[in-house]
């Protein structure tokens, strides 16, 4: 499957784990500029982290987005 994303910047709440954490793989693997947005700083850095290795283009931010200013705060920092 291809999300035909290639070069766009994708934000993914949750992504941090589970679900969101196979989204944020999958549209890495695809050439997407990935915005990890999760409640749990830790887990988005960590894999962050993993795939910045391998050469993907991803951003981890601490952010619960049932918060307008985390959102707005994490907003500005993702392109």
């Amino acid at each position: 499957m291809n999300f035909g994303l290639r070069g766009r910047c994708v934000v993914v709440t949750g992504g941090g784990q589970g679900i969101g954490a196979a989204c944020v793989r999958r549209l890495a693997a695809e050439g997407s500029r990935v915005a990890i947005w999760d409640v749990d700083p830790v887990h988005g850095a960590a894999l962050a982290l993993e795939l910045q290795s391998a050469g993907a283009q991803v951003l981890a931010l601490a952010c619960d987005v049932s918060q307008k200013p985390a959102v707005e705060a994490a907003l500005a920092r993702t392109q």
